[in-house]
């Protein structure tokens, strides 16, 4: 259980932005990293509305329901999450680097002054 709840801190975008505190990343750079991950989750979105779809869509006789959206939609969502997270790899790369910054530190930290 205690895996499970660290590996869900540690992945969790919400928690990791808001819940845990690290001293080389700042809140502004952690909240500026999560509304880049939703506006990329909206720009690659708006990419699968094309005008044939918006007019099918507006001139279908179907009857539509609460979740009909993810049948019609699926394939949609999982190509966009998979661009998400291939992009939030390569972005957390560059912010999530504990680390090498902490190894930089502590170099620094043991060279003598001249």
């Amino acid at each position: 259980m205690q895996f499970f709840t660290e590996k869900c801190y540690k992945n969790q975008i919400f928690i990791k932005t808001f819940l845990i505190k690290h001293i080389l990343q700042p809140l502004t750079l952690k909240i500026m990293l999560l509304v880049m991950t939703i506006e990329l989750y909206f720009l690659i979105t708006a990419f699968f509305y094309t005008e044939g779809y918006l007019s099918d869509f507006f001139n279908s006789d179907e009857k539509d329901r609460f979740l009909s959206f993810i049948s019609r939609r699926i394939y949609q969502i999982i190509i966009t999450s998979i661009i998400c997270g291939i992009i939030g790899y390569f972005c957390s790369y560059f912010f999530d680097n504990d680390d090498y910054l902490k190894r930089l530190f502590t170099q620094k930290m043991d060279m003598p002054l001249e």
